[in-house]
């Protein structure tokens, strides 16, 4: 099982993390996926698998400006399904996608080259061909360089 983070929103629009087992947000260097904002707590959240429950879950790590999924804020752990957008702190949005399927053999080699934290970033062009998320449209497009 995995899943995937597709940037919406901010510097990360049109990126996409990979995520296996968990991973940590936050603007801390620490951080799979950092957040260089002030507003931005340097552990804000993390998403992670539990096994036992056979689901991914996002944790809001007491950050003080909130980490949303679907508009609603969350408090402590709150349950993923197969698709949602998680917001952190009302400024960067993410779609979570989810997949029950093993990850594709195109992403077996990136993936055991992530780090400890199992997040990694690439281009959407890289994944375009992915047989079990497609890329959003919207997605696909260069994100412009600010």
């Amino acid at each position: 099982m995995y899943a995937k983070l597709f940037g919406k929103s901010g510097k990360f629009t049109g990126r996409i993390f990979i995520i296996t087992d968990e991973s940590a947000i936050g603007r801390s260097p620490e951080n799979p996926i950092q957040l260089s904002s002030g507003i931005i707590s340097n552990q804000h959240a993390r998403i992670f698998f539990d096994e036992a429950k056979n689901a991914f879950f996002i944790e809001d790590l007491n950050s003080k400006n909130g980490t949303s999924v679907d508009k609603k804020l969350i408090s402590g752990r709150a349950q993923l399904g197969e698709t949602h957008i998680i917001t952190i702190a009302k400024i960067f949005d993410f779609i979570f996608s989810a997949s029950d399927k093993p990850v594709p053999a195109e992403l077996q080699a990136a993936v055991a080259q992530q780090t400890k934290a199992s997040a990694f970033a690439t281009s959407t062009r890289a994944l375009e061909s992915d047989p079990i998320f497609d890329v959003p449209d919207f997605l696909k497009a260069t994100p412009s360089k600010k």
